[in-house]
């Protein structure tokens, strides 16, 4: 599952430019949480739309 998010997370935000080693050596160190949304409403704060 890290795997897996951290493979999307390259693929979206990531720079073409960038260059890794295979893995992620780090990984067994990293939490990660999956957190399942109550209730979503559809507020939006307008201080970022002015």
């Amino acid at each position: 599952m890290k795997t897996w998010f951290f493979d999307r997370l390259l693929e979206k935000y990531g720079d073409p430019s960038w260059s890794f080693e295979p893995g992620y050596p780090l990984l067994d160190r990293i939490l990660l949480y999956e957190v399942r949304i109550e209730i979503l409403t559809g507020k939006r704060s307008e201080g970022l739309y002015h």
